[in-house]
């Protein structure tokens, strides 16, 4: 019988058949011995760096007082593969080649390709709060007797982004608006809809189509929606918020702690994306397209972050703030609504995973109350020169509590498609809407302005790109399983068999979760010219990313 339904890929049902087809790290975050595949081990220590990183010669670089200053990975692996080892190599000599910030991040131990078995101390000296900025990051930035620009990133990469930025830029901005809600509705422009109820087809009503005040009052929604979400929800919210916990974590918790294991994978090149976003992206880009004066999108972007409520982020609880009840979502009018669809049970089975970890070195709440790294790490969240993050629990004391601070960390947003603002002044009163044509609609869009169009409609496809298999939700999954799938209870790791059962069940609980993706996509209007696979777990990013 023919259907409609869309072809998804679907899982192997055994999680030993997933194939990885990208750099397997190995699940550094919760087997620093073990890097690909279990071959033959290899080992080398801090004696002296590897040929490969310094290029057959000694790192005699300096510092200010002329201490000799060694590169990260003089430490060395301590234990690793043959195997895993070429495969860290093929990913870190490409880096080389690159004009990023990653690659500086890498070469200084914050986020290194190779994991680390840095002491508490070290990680203190690594992971500092920064004083400049408006919110709380990472003290990442390279200071000049350490390296010089050139060092880090690719010369003619530099020189040619310097060159082209300001070049795609327009030397005057417009002076672009969004619409203001005015105290009260009485003192606002407002306008409503003629059709209340949904369309059974998709076809619009011609009278709809040249509807031009309504388009034109839709279009300053999506402005806002844009405004709200980029600024607040995806940058803010999810970006800035995160590299507080990184950075509180990196600094209070032991390599080893159950918690780092965890959010470790989550973390991957975060603290170097955000430098490269607060050095590049904001102000050549995002400040340009907004409308409105960068004081003011620095002052939004500080009250969404003072602002931030840690305890509505639980997905549950995000979805009841906007009116969609749990219990509710599979009434016939959310079939079009498949995120909140989705979202539900994936928040559900990421906390059951991570409450099967939590389970291995946690039995009960008195067991979560007698680990004194968890309430210095709540202060440093909260403290107000720290993360100032002041929503966060002041104490957890119990298992549950726990892990729905964990969890929140893992599920994020993604960016969308929508205009940034508004490139003509909106209407003052409603008789002035009333008489809006298509003219007016076509002025208030950036048609007209083809560096600002282009910015705007180039960013969702910059911000969401296919991430590697191994570094989606299912890809991880899969590492941490070959990882730990011949191991046996050590007293380096003796928690080996429980890991390998969370990893195993939370396999099953994706292969399960992605038909359901499946069967919520195919009840959509829309669902044959656009499945939505969105959260499917092969290309959901385990990482927070982009």
């Amino acid at each position: 019988m023919a259907t409609n339904t869309p072809e998804i890929k679907r899982l192997p049902q055994d999680v030993a058949d997933y194939k990885l087809s990208s750099f397997d790290q190995g699940s550094p975050c919760l087997s620093f011995s073990s890097l690909g595949s279990p071959l033959t081990p290899l080992r080398w220590h801090s004696s002296k760096p590897p040929p490969w990183l310094t290029d057959g010669r000694q790192n005699k670089a300096k510092d200010s007082k002329g201490a000799v200053q060694h590169n990260p990975y003089d430490q060395g692996v301590v234990e690793g593969t043959v195997y895993g080892t070429q495969l860290a190599l093929a990913q870190m000599l490409p880096s080389l080649k690159k004009s990023t910030y990653a690659t500086y991040h890498d070469l200084m131990g914050i986020e290194s390709i190779i994991p680390r078995q840095d002491a508490l101390v070290t990680k203190q000296q690594l992971y500092q709060w920064s004083t400049a900025g408006d919110f709380p990051h990472c003290n990442s930035v390279p200071k000049p007797q350490q390296l010089a620009a050139n060092q880090i990133f690719d010369s003619l990469g530099r020189k040619t982004i310097g060159r082209m930025l300001p070049n795609i830029m327009p030397k005057p901005f417009l002076d672009a608006v969004v619409i203001d809600y005015k105290v009260t509705i009485s003192d606002s422009v407002v306008i409503f809809k003629k059709r209340l109820q949904a369309a059974q087809t998709r076809v619009i009503p011609p009278e709809e189509k040249t509807d031009w005040p309504c388009r034109y009052a839709k279009t300053c929604s999506q402005v806002a929606d844009w405004i709200r979400h980029e600024i607040a929800i995806h940058l803010t919210h999810t970006h800035l918020i995160e590299e507080a916990v990184i950075v509180a974590s990196q600094r209070i918790f032991e390599w080893d702690h159950i918690i780092t294991r965890i959010l470790y994978p989550h973390w991957y090149k975060t603290l170097s994306l955000n430098q490269a976003a607060r050095e590049i992206l904001l102000p050549k880009i995002i400040f340009d397209i907004v409308g409105f004066s960068t004081e003011k999108c620095k002052a939004f972007i500080n009250y969404s972050y003072n602002n931030f409520n840690w305890q509505e982020q639980h997905a549950p609880e995000d979805l009841k703030k906007r009116g969609f009840e749990p219990s509710a979502l599979n009434d016939d009018k959310f079939r079009n609504y498949a995120y909140a669809k989705n979202i539900h049970p994936m928040w559900k089975m990421i906390k059951s995973f991570v409450s099967d970890m939590f389970a291995i070195r946690y039995k009960c709440d008195d067991d979560v109350v007698a680990d004194s790294a968890i309430q210095k790490w709540c202060d440093e969240i909260r403290d107000s020169q720290k993360g100032r993050i002041q929503s966060f629990p002041q104490s957890i004391t119990a298992f549950d509590a726990l892990a729905n601070a964990v969890t929140i960390n893992i599920i994020r947003v993604s960016f969308i498609n929508k205009p940034s603002a508004l490139f003509s002044a909106p209407p003052k009163t409603l008789n002035q809407l009333k008489l809006y044509t298509e003219q007016n609609l076509m002025a208030a869009l950036s048609v007209d302005q083809p560096r600002q169009c282009l910015l705007m409609s180039h960013l969702p496809y910059l911000f969401s790109f296919r991430v590697q298999s191994g570094q989606s939700l299912a890809g991880y999954v899969s590492s941490l399983y070959n990882v730990y799938k011949e191991k046996k209870p050590s007293a380096a790791d003796p928690h080996a068999n429980g890991i390998k059962l969370a990893t195993t069940l939370f396999y099953d609980a994706l292969v399960k979760f992605d038909a359901e993706v499946a069967v919520i996509s195919a009840q959509m209007d829309d669902h044959v010219r656009h499945p939505y696979n969105v959260l499917d777990s092969d290309i959901t990013a385990i990482s927070i990313l982009i």
